[in-house]
């Protein structure tokens, strides 16, 4: 099964995917919501998930700016894929 790399938030009860990695954590500067990054196991990447972090404290910012809630789980860019 493949799994999409995802940012789960942690003031929530959403379980980690299973065979997955927790790489890093994001705080929202805006209203400290933390997500963790997590990615598959076999395909794990600190350099991925520090792209991933980027990606994630925009898609953050966007969401404050657009009048947005955090979702509890974001997709992010798959860039831990081979």
């Amino acid at each position: 099964m493949i799994m999409s790399d995802i940012a789960i938030r942690l003031d929530q009860n959403v379980p980690r995917p299973p065979a997955s990695v927790e790489m890093g954590v994001v705080i929202c500067d805006v209203c400290s919501a933390r997500f963790g990054i997590n990615q598959e196991a076999h395909h794990e990447s600190m350099g991925a998930a520090e792209r991933q972090a980027t990606w994630l404290e925009r898609r953050l910012i966007h969401d404050h700016e657009n009048g947005l809630e955090h979702e509890n789980t974001i997709d992010l860019p798959g860039y831990s894929r081979p």
